[in-house]
């Protein structure tokens, strides 16, 4: 049978139009929206992830076609790369997180095409300190791949009050924090504290005091031995962790030594909590507000949610060390964003955040320090903390996010630290 010309224009049309609507959901789905930015957010703290989402709903107020902001709070209990979607018209535009192996296995797992389109412009960081610029993940040609925004810091808060009644006037060194803790101990029954129940606090410590203590040379041995049991992935990651302990530790020229024996030593002393180990951040809060802390090695971070009545005492000071300023590199946890679109737009919308009223913004709201070299900052803490990492080296990833791409890895790290120092004292 002969089919009319009429219907058969009809047919061809029709199939004309259904091909055209068949291509545009296509590309709806597996080309990503340029109305829509996707965010992803890993690991961060309730304060960072506030900065982040009122800077970034700010600027996209001013914007004549604002995007639509879509926030994806990733698990902290899978690995990060594992969760970015890459491709598609979900895929995430921005991922802020914490400078570390998570950050940099995520740049890796960018398709090498895609790479060369996804970056931030070299010129984000023109305002920044020296130590921030080279902190910053860059290509070949110097575009951005990591951007840092903020910096929390590890530290030690002195309590001033107990400082003044023991007659010491200040603390440039370790004998010096041992000085005072020895005469706090008339005031105060543990006086040197830190939350050795949190994993992420008691590697680090162990981290800074090796810094500190030792050299950035020991830091990165120690940090090398510890990534090297992470990618062999042992039965027992405790116990190869434990042996990696031990063996840089044992004799008094391997890299953790001085650490590891300077808290046994403060054991042995009384001169700290004799359920250290088991102190949750919760405890040496309390701790703080009974007067009852000292020496607190903490973080700006963990510093800005002790209330202010209590905290109010302490005076932060950076880790000392016989080192001068320029052999130093101070451990901080740096808070970045990392580009996934190849969409210029997106990226300069983000990059914004580089910009020194936005630093200040994202500085007020979270407490932490800025990489911007002159913004405004809402108090000392902050400023101090710029100025004593702009004085010394591009700071080092803290260990826990340097060496653990998943909390099963960090724990396993942690209970082999607690295990070693148990056997110590």
């Amino acid at each position: 049978m002969k089919l009319n010309k009429k219907l058969l224009a009809f047919i061809v049309a029709g199939a004309l139009v259904l091909a055209a609507l068949v291509t545009v959901i296509c590309i709806s789905v597996f080309k990503p929206s340029s109305k829509t930015l996707y965010v992803g957010l890993y690991e961060l703290t309730e304060a960072e992830k506030t900065a982040i989402h009122d800077v970034l709903e700010s600027l996209n107020q001013e914007r004549e076609k604002p995007y639509e902001i879509v926030y994806t709070d990733f698990s902290d209990e899978k690995t990060l790369a594992s969760q970015v979607v890459l491709k598609g018209s979900r895929a995430q535009d921005v991922v802020f997180t914490h400078s570390g192996v998570e950050a940099d296995t995520l740049v890796q797992s960018i398709p090498a095409k895609k790479r060369k389109t996804t970056w931030y412009a070299k010129n984000a960081t023109e305002l920044y300190t020296s130590s921030f610029k080279t902190k910053a993940l860059k290509n070949p040609d110097e575009t951005i791949v990591q951007l840092p925004l903020l910096a929390d810091f590890c530290e030690i808060d002195i309590d001033r009050s107990i400082l003044r009644v023991t007659g010491l006037s200040t603390i440039n060194s370790w004998d010096d924090i041992e000085a005072f803790a020895r005469k706090a101990k008339s005031f105060c029954d543990s006086p040197i504290i830190f939350a050795g129940r949190d994993d992420d606090t008691l590697i680090n410590v162990l981290g800074t005091l090796t810094e500190s203590m030792n050299s950035v040379q020991a830091y990165r041995e120690v940090e090398d031995a510890l990534l090297e049991v992470v990618k062999e992935n042992p039965a027992s990651l405790e116990q190869a962790f434990g042996q990696v302990l031990r063996a840089n530790a044992t004799d008094p020229s391997s890299p953790l030594y001085v650490a590891v024996h300077s808290l046994v030593r403060w054991y042995n002393a009384d001169l700290v909590h004799p359920e250290l180990l088991n102190l949750t951040k919760k405890d040496v809060s309390s701790l703080i507000d009974f007067g009852s802390a000292a020496v607190v090695l903490t973080t700006l971070s963990e510093h800005r949610l002790v209330p202010i009545k209590s905290i109010g005492r302490y005076s932060s000071i950076y880790y000392p060390s016989d080192m001068r300023p320029e052999m130093r590199a101070f451990l901080s946890d740096v808070l970045i964003a990392v580009p996934l679109s190849s969409n210029a737009d997106k990226n300069s919308f983000v990059a914004q955040l580089s910009q020194s009223a936005w630093q200040e913004r994202l500085c007020g709201i979270s407490g932490l320090a800025p990489a911007d070299a002159s913004c405004k900052v809402p108090d000392v803490q902050s400023d101090n903390v710029r100025y004593w990492i702009a004085a010394t080296n591009t700071p080092l990833v803290p260990l826990s996010n340097s060496v653990c791409p998943n909390n099963t890895i960090k724990a396993a790290l942690a209970r082999a630290i607690r295990a070693y120092i148990r056997e110590l004292i």
